[in-house]
């Protein structure tokens, strides 16, 4: 059972596979260290079991030969790729845990030597797997997924800890203070969250689509380009939903495409002559403020080509999303039109 479970957890992401191995690796210590490991053939059953799991996760996730996305760099030197890859396995370990994120230092300092008064400082294994994996890739939602670890080792251990020297006051101390403080800050961004959500669009897909729907009715054909070539035109796959025919004209896939084969900018290069009634341009700012405002943004070779076209900016849909608290990422959808 323990394998299924396990298994199963471990086909949700990879970065839960990781979670997942870490738990196995630290079902088979503990319970080899306390006597209680399965016999042999048990134990060789429920490791192929666990095994075909990962082996499946690992199938439907191998990377094509297409695939465009987090290539290394051919000039990236060792010292580079070693700093970058250090940075992100630090930088989940801190994001989703507490705010300022160098706290996470005495935080997880503190965790190691109460688990090490326990005895039970092999519980880490989960997290260190986590951060080993988050090395290669890490965003917002997997830094979330330390918390909810951190809870089911911290719980699994009080259940076979062994109870050695009492910590000195002082450290004590820290730790509940530097606990209390992560439980608050992890609520406060939780009700940040909720009250932003409530009183802010989390996403401009509904209301750009309300715009677009009486002229799609219409026939009018709808391209989509990038305001930038350091941004993404896939962030208008959020408006496909909207239109199960299909919305664009030059973007052959309604969903994120990863692979060097998609061809949507250089189609719309090939639509652009043809002037297609409406071109919708992906405006995307990793932190916000600034906000996007068309007197400073709305510059650039992308925005001279729409204007050389005839084209003008009709309408902006913006909307935010929050980290912590404050907000961390603008969308926009653009509407660009023909002048008439």
């Amino acid at each position: 059972m323990v394998a299924v479970l396990l298994g199963l957890l471990g086909n949700v992401a990879l970065h839960a596979c990781a979670i997942s191995g870490g738990l196995a690796l630290l079902y088979v210590v503990e319970r080899r260290r306390n006597g209680r490991l399965e016999k042999r053939k048990s134990l060789l059953l429920a490791a192929e079991i666990l095994l075909a799991f990962y082996g499946f996760a690992i199938w439907t996730v191998w990377p094509p030969s297409d695939l465009h996305l987090y290539r290394p760099e051919m000039g990236e030197s060792l010292r580079l790729k070693i700093e970058v890859e250090l940075s992100r396995g630090l930088n989940a370990m801190a994001l989703g845990v507490l705010d300022p994120p160098w706290l996470a230092i005495p935080f997880w300092i503190l965790l190691w030597r109460y688990l090490y008064r326990w005895r039970q400082v092999i519980y880490l294994l989960p997290i260190a797997a986590l951060e080993a994996f988050s090395t290669q890739y890490v965003y917002l939602w997997h830094a979330g997924l330390v918390v909810p670890t951190l809870i089911t080792i911290l719980w699994l251990a009080r259940e076979e800890r062994v109870d050695d020297l009492p910590a000195p006051r002082w450290e004590q101390a820290a730790a509940v203070g530097l606990l209390t403080y992560a439980i608050v800050c992890q609520i406060s961004w939780t009700a940040y969250a909720v009250a932003f959500d409530s009183s802010h669009p989390y996403s401009p897909d509904l209301a750009a689509a309300q715009y677009l729907a009486p002229r799609v009715q219409a026939g009018d054909k709808i391209a989509v380009t990038p305001l930038r070539r350091n941004m993404s035109e896939t962030y208008a796959v959020g408006l496909e939903p909207y239109f199960p025919q299909g919305l664009f004209t030059n973007r052959k896939y309604p969903f994120w495409l990863y692979s060097t084969r998609d061809r949507t900018e250089e189609a719309f290069l090939e639509a652009l002559p043809g002037h297609p009634p409406i071109i919708v341009a992906e405006f995307a700012r990793i932190v916000t403020p600034p906000r996007f405002d068309v007197a400073h943004d709305l510059t650039g070779p992308k925005v001279e080509l729409l204007y050389n076209n005839g084209y003008i900016l009709t309408h902006t849909f913006c909307a935010e999303q929050p980290l912590h608290l404050h907000n961390q990422i603008q969308l926009c959808h653009l509407i660009f039109e023909r002048k008439r």
